[in-house]
């Protein structure tokens, strides 16, 4: 009887170790708890996302914000072009079909035609384009900021959505015999491309002399 007993109890001791090996091998897959949803599911229920929103009575999403320092780059490189005198290099920072506009009475015209023309009448090179403006007086504004602006900032474009109003005050400071070589303020319409940020559409109220 002892003998029985304990071979009885080592096999009893042996179906434990093996039940605890297989449990541990094989876990049984948790149950979902009440009321969850899949990943699908969630992304379904999520607000569309908005350039900015009031959180205070929930979760809002909001999208990324637009690249201002790509739109300063591509002013930034526009009076480089400018500096140079360069139609090549001016008209790559354009979208096909960019125009200029020049004021009350004129038609909106070719950028490259335009620019052509000012760089055989005047020399950017030397006078016109040292330091034709202020980085940090450079305003960058979308449609949406416009509207917010509600009428306090008026301009001759107007951004659609998804692009965006690039306003300079050129430093033109001709001598009282001398030409001038910007206009008092130009804007620029920047959207996106195929091939990156580009100008879609300019205002310049200016006349060659």
């Amino acid at each position: 009887m002892r003998v029985g007993a304990g071979w009885t109890l080592a096999l009893a001791r042996v179906g434990v170790v093996g039940c605890g090996i297989a449990c541990a091998a094989s876990p049984a897959p948790p149950s979902a708890p009440p009321g969850s949803h899949s990943s699908a599911d969630s992304a379904a229920v999520w607000p569309a996302a908005t350039a900015q929103a009031d959180a205070s009575n929930g979760v809002v999403m909001l999208s990324s914000p637009r690249s201002r320092r790509a739109a300063r780059q591509l002013v930034h490189g526009f009076f480089e072009a400018v500096r140079r005198e360069s139609v090549g290099e001016l008209s790559a920072l354009l979208d096909e079909g960019a125009t200029i506009s020049s004021g009350p009475g004129s038609s909106p015209e070719p950028v490259p035609k335009v620019w052509a023309a000012r760089f055989k009448r005047l020399d950017y090179g030397l006078d016109g384009a040292k330091e034709p403006y202020r980085p940090d007086e450079l305003g960058v504004f979308t449609a949406e900021e416009l509207s917010e602006l509600a009428g306090a900032r008026r301009y001759e474009l107007a951004p659609a959505a998804g692009e965006l109003l690039a306003v300079v005050i050129p430093r033109d400071r001709p001598s009282p015999t001398g030409p001038r070589y910007f206009g008092r303020r130009i804007e620029f319409i920047l959207g996106p491309t195929p091939e990156g940020l580009r100008i879609l559409r300019m205002f310049e109220d200016f006349r060659l002399p």
